[in-house]
């Protein structure tokens, strides 16, 4: 089931639920209000009756006239709430109840002409006093019963009130107690289809991008989740066969260099040693076979030189290895070591600041401050060379700065893009400034893969600075590609 629809489902039943649990709420309601209601209405009823109950009394005691209208307006007044009530009672215990009164309403007219045949009639006042206490007894039973009755049917509907309410607070209750259940219930499905997978699925992203290319999360679930689980695996296979390509494509380019490099040397070696043996053969006559032999012999020595930058550039590894941690004056001072004769030559001086502790390949940063001391040695001006090597600052993202500052000829800013591709150099041939314009080339590759950045700033015959930005630290699960 697809999570969309799943989630569709509980929120229609949660809502359908909540719909029912509202509605019995709202007819429990008006139904306990309408018995309310009604209750109310029959106490007042019950008032009346009491106090016609109560004029009844007075009228038999005193034979006042305001006792007898009083009780006729009581009575009326009775009668008009009964037939006016709109009751959910019993139809039977209403009917009862106004049949009852009917008579109550029979019983005091015939008292009231009882009494008055006693003041026509003396010689019938026993007689008609007894029918007088007689209908007395009636009449009092009669209310009597009436205040029973209403009372009974007051007290059904109390208890039909209360019943209802419960009913209704059990299906409240029942029905929020379903929702929970129901939210429970997706909670339990959402963590086991949803978040569980996911975690399971950002895992393995963290384990796929620390290298590790044959993992798979192989989730057999069916939805959107099990989806990206399986177009994540197939991503990854995809991504494993790709990388298997490159990384045969990146040997046998090696190879292919490494190769080419070490057999074009060897013809190379057999042109100057012919040439060389061909001037020694040439008379002062042949000044100009003796010019060509000497071209022969500078391309010769360009196409090795090239041959050999070709043969340094391929030999640096992809990955890096191993990734001990070094203080980057120990390279820097064996860099300066293997150039002290061009320093000597060229009368230069060469200042170590304080440098950083890294991980990185002890030979890779070597050969990467030789680079860049020899070009500050060799593309000098007039005065003698001033080299600096420092380090700047550490970056908040963990990254150092070393910079190699020199006080050369220096170069125009907007061949910077330039100077950092292989073979592309700025000076010409015939150029006092000889070289292969491959080691700055070098310089950038061997600073990648320590997963850093070269850049550098500089002006015509103010110098330059090359800074090289490293991390401190070295990915322990990066792979060579």
């Amino acid at each position: 089931m697809k999570i969309k629809t799943g989630l569709m489902i509980v929120v229609a039943a949660s809502f359908t639920i909540i719909s029912i649990a509202l509605g019995t709420s709202i007819v429990a309601g008006r139904y306990t209000r309408e018995m309310d209601r009604e209750m109310n209405s029959l106490n007042q009823i019950l008032e009346k009756v009491n106090g016609l109950r109560s004029l009844t009394y007075e009228f038999l005691m005193f034979r006042a006239e305001r006792a007898k209208n009083q009780w006729w307006l009581t009575h009326n007044d009775i009668e008009v709430r009964l037939a006016a009530a709109q009751f959910q009672a019993s139809d039977e215990s209403i009917e009862d109840l106004k049949k009852r009164h009917a008579r109550v309403h029979g019983i005091f007219e015939h008292l009231l002409q009882t009494d008055e045949k006693r003041s026509s009639n003396p010689e019938l006042e026993n007689i008609l006093k007894e029918v007088e206490n007689r209908l007395t007894g009636q009449l009092q039973f009669e209310t009597q019963k009436m205040v029973s009755d209403i009372s009974q049917i007051s007290s059904a509907l109390g208890r039909r009130s209360s019943s209802t309410l419960r009913l209704a607070g059990l299906i409240n209750m029942g029905s929020w107690i379903l929702v929970l259940f129901i939210i429970v219930v997706n909670s339990i499905y959402i963590f086991n289809s949803v978040v569980k997978p996911l975690f399971r699925l950002h895992k393995g992203v963290g384990v796929v991008a620390g290298g590790n290319l044959s993992h798979t999360v192989g989730l057999e679930i069916q939805n959107e989740v099990g989806d990206l689980s399986q177009a994540f695996d197939q991503m990854t296979e995809n991504l494993k066969e790709h990388t298997f390509q490159l990384e045969r494509s990146n040997r046998e380019l090696e190879d292919f260099a490494f190769v080419t490099s070490h057999d074009l040397q060897e013809p190379l070696r057999k042109i100057q040693t012919f040439a060389d043996r061909l001037k020694g053969m040439t008379d002062a006559s042949g000044d100009k076979a003796r010019d060509y032999l000497d071209r022969i012999e500078r391309s010769a020595g360009r196409m090795q030189d090239l041959i050999i930058a070709l043969f340094r550039y391929s030999g640096i590894k992809a990955g890096v290895e191993p990734t001990l941690p070094i203080d980057l004056k120990d390279p820097v001072e064996q860099a300066i070591a293997d150039l002290e004769p061009l320093r000597i030559q060229a009368e230069g001086v060469i200042r170590v600041g304080e440098l950083p502790c890294i991980e990185a390949d002890g030979a890779q940063m070597r050969h990467l401050f030789q680079n860049l001391i020899d070009n500050a040695l060799r593309y000098r001006g007039k005065r003698g060379p001033v080299v600096r090597v420092y380090s700047s600052c550490i970056c908040s993202d963990g990254y150092f700065e070393i910079h190699v500052e020199d006080n050369g000829i220096g170069f125009e800013e907007s061949y910077l893009d330039k100077i950092f591709k292989p073979f592309q150099r700025l000076h010409g041939r015939n150029s006092p400034y000889q070289g292969t314009g491959i080691g700055l080339t070098i310089c950038r590759r061997i600073v990648e893969r320590h997963g850093g950045g070269i850049t550098a700033r500089s002006e015509p015959d103010k110098g330059s600075v090359f800074t090289v930005k490293l991390p401190q630290t070295q990915r322990r699960t990066e792979k060579p590609v």
